[in-house]
């Protein structure tokens, strides 16, 4: 391959997917230093991509994908056409496009991109020039680093701190919403997401331990730990965190809802510890170097939990868990479950004893 000038990288979304792939897009830039590279993303998740530093540029495109119904898709197409004219006049030599759907392949062939690099998707794609294997043995940050390597580009060794942005009026907003509290007083700041597993393209509520149990280890770790716990989501994880601050004997501070992303961040960045399920802020808290704690159910921790030694997964062992299968979609089993059994057969104290562990650990490392 030739040396590239002008790189176009697309992945819509969502939060976690798109923090695993800062490992590769510095690789790419470590390779091609002149090169620009800018991302595609969905207008949900543009606040992120523009704090990830090695990005240059940023295409934002509607919630594409996002539609099930046949006017949908029509629509989504003719904004993907449009969008692909508009993309001609930036002169990208290489698209490295992650999605499986052809559509977009199609778009970076009308955009006059010379090399579309995708994976296979089992659908009629005559427009990506190369094609890769998409691999359900790997990690999803393993096969994002088997798209780049068409490119001639070595693969990192997983996610460092320092790729994210974060910005001192971050910071300063984050501390007024946490009431000016230093994150350095006695006992741990430990940030939790007791909702998740929504984004604009799917809902997965079996991914969601329940309200009750949340409720009792903050209890737990407040005994053990004089944790001081901070409760982060979107809109739609409200009503799980509401119900937890009322029936909680912990101290929590409820921010669900009422953060912006780089405040979100830049919490998760104060924090000692991060408890909550398969979701957005389990992957910005990785990639800002903050210790995580996830708990697993549909989903296979194998595959998408961060990597890192500080970065642990406490997974469902019922017999039918992980059940989550990208290529099945929204007809996959992780979607018709109807009593979320991965989830109910993890108990408070398996989580609590994980997370003891856990601490135990990062003090040891880092003497918090």
């Amino acid at each position: 391959m030739t040396t590239p000038e002008n790189i176009l990288f697309i992945k819509l979304g969502s939060i976690g997917d798109i923090v695993l792939t800062v490992p590769a897009l510095e690789m790419i830039k470590e390779k091609y230093p002149g090169a620009r590279l800018d991302y595609m993303v969905s207008e949900s998740c543009e606040a992120l991509v523009r704090r990830i530093r090695c990005v240059d540029g940023v295409v934002v495109t509607p919630n594409l994908g996002a539609g099930t119904s046949m006017s949908q898709r029509v629509s989504d197409f003719g904004i993907a056409v449009k969008l692909a004219y508009s993309l001609r006049a930036k002169n990208y030599d290489v698209a490295v496009n992650t999605l499986r759907n052809p559509v977009f392949a199609f778009m970076c062939y009308v955009a006059g991109i010379n090399e579309i690099i995708t994976f296979t998707g089992g659908q009629l794609d005559p427009f990506s020039t190369k094609k890769v294997s998409f691999d359900l043995g790997k990690h999803h940050m393993a096969r994002i680093f088997d798209l780049v390597e068409v490119m001639g580009v070595p693969r990192g060794t997983g996610l460092t701190p320092g790729g994210i942005d974060i910005r001192q009026e971050d910071i300063d907003r984050a501390n007024k919403l946490l009431g000016r509290e230093d994150p350095d007083a006695p006992g741990l700041m430990v940030s939790s997401s007791p909702g998740g597993g929504n984004n604009p393209w799917t809902d997965m509520p079996s991914k969601r331990w329940e309200a009750g149990r949340f409720s009792r280890l903050y209890e737990l770790l407040q005994r053990d730990f004089c944790a001081r716990i901070v409760l982060l989501g979107s809109g739609p994880d409200a009503q799980i965190a509401d119900t937890i601050q009322r029936e909680t004997k912990a101290n929590v501070l409820n921010l669900v809802g009422k953060t912006t992303l780089a405040e979100t961040m830049a919490i998760l960045n104060m924090s000692r510890l991060y408890v909550g399920n398969d979701s957005g802020p389990l992957f910005l808290a990785a990639a800002l170097g903050t210790p995580t704690l996830a708990i697993f159910g549909p989903t296979d921790a194998s595959l998408i939990n961060p990597p890192g030694r500080l970065n642990v997964a406490v997974q469902s062992q019922a017999d039918c868990s992980p059940c989550y299968n990208p290529l099945d979609g929204l007809k996959g089993m992780a979607f018709r479950c109807a009593d979320y059994k991965c989830m109910e057969e993890i108990s408070v104290e398996d989580v609590f004893r994980a997370v003891s562990a856990l601490i135990t650990e990062s003090k040891q490392k880092s003497n918090m």
